[in-house]
Order: structure tokens, then sequence, then C-alpha cells
């Protein structure tokens, strides 16, 4: 899904086969991890900490104190990118 010429949002395979679909918005944050730590601080629960083998540690999840789940993730935005000749 795009906007003008930067992807903006997606549809990707879970990488836990064991689990239900479910629509899980991303957030993109600096640091996963600090964000998910303060999530915690204020009633959620971590399901997914920042793990090498998962996207680099760039990625985690974690549920509101209602059970909603919220994905947090660090990335490069396409402005940020240097050009690549093709």
């Amino acid at each position: 899904l795009m906007a003008g010429d930067s992807p903006q949002s997606g549809i990707v395979t879970s990488p836990f086969e064991e689990t239900a679909s479910v629509w899980v918005p991303f957030v993109r944050v600096a640091d996963p991890a600090v964000t998910a730590e303060r999530a915690v601080e204020l009633g959620g629960r971590v399901v997914l900490a920042p793990a090498k083998d998962v996207r680099g540690g760039s990625l985690a999840i974690f549920l509101d104190p209602g059970g909603a789940p919220l994905a947090l993730q660090r990335w490069t935005a396409p402005s940020e990118m240097a050009e690549v000749s093709p």
C-alpha cells in the first residue's frame, strides 16, 4: 500500500505458524526494546521481545492492557535511504 512512491503499509506472513491471523498495526520507533519496556511500565505485556533471529532485532510486539497487539519496529524510511542505481 503506497502513498505516491512511498510504502505506507503492507501485508506480511507471520513468522509464527501456530498463531491465528490477526491485524497488527506497526509503529516506527527508534528503539523497539526501550519502547517495549515503557509499554510494560504502562500495563502492557511483551509477546515478542526484540531478537536477532526475527528481523535482525528490529521488531517487538506487545499487547496493550486491553489485549490489542501493537508492533514496534525500527526501519529506514525511504527518504533516508541512499539512492541506488539500477
